[in-house]
């Protein structure tokens, strides 16, 4: 005869599991990158001259490995939830990944931003546009991280020894960073194109090619991502049918 576990007990089993898969799956694949490309990096980032451009890939390059420990602790870190200061060290934890999960954003728009102004030829109104995006975009985006993490709330682990820490949101307005990376990719796209429409010249240099094609199919997945993301994350009464379906 077979255990039936009731749904309150259930469902957050087959979130956490579902939530280490996808831990595991995105450190397998971001040192997987990291070493397919380090080649590249050293001879076009290390052996170059340094300025803003090398600063801000190597920010946004190695933000990732400095906000994984903190995700795969709060995540596998079993003592975690056995501690007397569970509270505590899982709230301490999460806040510290999210906020450096947010800063790795802002440094990688402002990446996008100083791609698209180079495109625009450095114009004085394309610098602008970076000064205005910067001065709207983040604000908004730590506003809403900020709302959701003060508002988070440690819960006793039903399976301490599966997932350590576990937390409620009461104010989850975290969805706001996924609006702004949608804006921002969506203006970056638009301009991208728009460039590419009004500028192009009869006879493109591959190097040319590469750079228009190549960006408009990224950020044309990206939006795709984003908007994904957005959905989901601003209507968890889809993913409650998702799972009890």
């Amino acid at each position: 005869m077979s255990l039936q576990l009731p749904p309150a007990v259930l469902q957050p089993i087959q979130h956490a599991l579902l939530n280490k898969y996808f831990i595991i799956s995105a450190e397998a694949i971001l040192f997987y990158d990291y070493f397919m490309m380090l080649p590249a990096e050293i001879e076009h980032i290390w052996m170059t001259k340094w300025g803003v451009g090398n600063l801000l890939y190597i920010l946004t390059r190695y933000m990732a490995f400095v906000q994984s420990p903190f995700i795969v602790l709060y995540a596998f870190d079993v003592g975690l939830g056995k501690s007397p200061n569970a509270p505590m060290l899982c709230e301490r934890i999460y806040k510290t990944a999210a906020w450096l999960d947010l800063w790795s954003i802002v440094i990688a728009t402002n990446i996008l931003f100083l791609r698209t102004a180079a495109i625009w030829g450095w114009t004085k109104r394309a610098l602008a546009c970076v000064v205005i995006a910067n001065a709207i975009i983040p604000p908004i985006s730590i506003y809403g991280l900020a709302a959701t993490l003060n508002s988070m709330k440690y819960v006793p682990s039903p399976v301490s020894s599966l997932f350590p820490c576990n937390a409620e949101f009461p104010k989850d307005v975290a969805y706001l960073a996924f609006a702004m990376v949608m804006i921002n990719e969506t203006g970056v796209l638009v301009l991208t194109v728009y460039r590419r429409l009004r500028t192009w010249p009869e006879r493109p240099t591959p190097l040319l090619r590469t750079l228009y094609h190549d960006a408009i199919l990224f950020f044309g997945c990206l939006i795709i991502v984003s908007v994904l993301n957005l959905i989901l994350y601003a209507t968890p009464s889809l993913v409650r049918m998702q799972r009890a379906s």
